[in-house]
């Protein structure tokens, strides 16, 4: 019986095709670059106002500007950094609202074109990184106030609020434009929660403070008070409570004893 042989042309043909398909499915779907700045999911307070705004402040422990939410209305929030294990990763999908906006001249327009349109999208995060605003008592951002590390003297004296706001200005670049917000409530906030642990003197249409331990012992202790008053639930009590409060295990070193008997005479 006689051999047919597929001919030359076909096979290049073929490989034609192949090549052209491949180059095509290349050419379709791209992947763009990852993103230097990547979005991020928050959740805010319902209470914040649409004036509230992200700032750097000092952060009272580590010392280094930190970011909060600020709202003139509502007061002081910390982000709380919540996120899965490494052992299970995990990923955000992230889709932005495709609704029509309102200009300024009550036109409506859709999605922009060029490269503001990437701001439209659908976005995978590299991390399920969530980041939860709570409220945090501004006392505790004003506690680097109280306290000047270049003076060697130990008498403490009446100053204005503003001295005290000066000692984090480095460290905290927006403390000055938040103080003028709300018409100046934001201040007042500060303000008020600085002489919760100071000694205070009107000079003229001025109040003046002076650091007292004393009130700051009594007002921490009364936070402590309250949060005992309201236990937390019984996983968060054995696990940030009473395992970090457990005495530590000793190894106790037992020499072993000889006991001599002797036979009665």
């Amino acid at each position: 019986m006689a051999r047919t042989r597929a001919s030359k042309g076909s096979d290049s043909t073929a490989k034609a095709d192949n090549s052209a398909a491949t180059s095509a499915s290349k050419s379709r779907y791209t992947i763009s670059q990852p993103s230097q700045n990547p979005p991020k999911v928050f959740i805010l307070p319902k209470k914040a106002t649409d004036d509230a705004r992200i700032v750097s402040l000092l952060h009272p422990r580590y010392a280094k500007p930190t970011r909060y939410l600020v709202c003139p209305t509502t007061g002081f929030y910390e982000f709380t950094r919540i996120a899965a294990p490494k052992s299970t990763p995990r990923s955000w999908l992230i889709q932005t609202n495709d609704e029509k906006h309102e200009g300024a001249d009550g036109d409506t327009c859709s999605k922009p074109a060029g490269k503001d349109a990437d701001s439209f999208g659908t976005y995978v995060t590299n991390g399920a990184e969530l980041f939860v605003a709570t409220p945090i008592d501004p006392l505790f951002l004003v506690l680097p106030t109280l306290l000047d590390p270049s003076s060697k003297s130990k008498k403490r004296r009446y100053i204005s609020g503003d001295d005290h706001f000066e000692r984090i200005e480095e460290e905290s670049p927006h403390l000055w434009e938040i103080l003028r917000w709300g018409e100046g409530r934001i201040r007042e906030l500060l303000e008020a929660r600085l002489g919760a642990v100071c000694e205070t003197v009107e000079a003229g249409d001025e109040r003046m403070f002076r650091f007292s331990e004393d009130k700051l012992t009594s007002e921490i202790l009364g936070k402590a008070r309250r949060m005992s008053a309201r236990p937390l639930p019984q996983s968060m009590e054995e696990k940030f409570v009473v395992k970090p409060l457990e005495a530590p295990m000793l190894g106790l070193k037992r020499e072993a004893s000889t006991i001599t008997a002797t036979a009665p005479r």
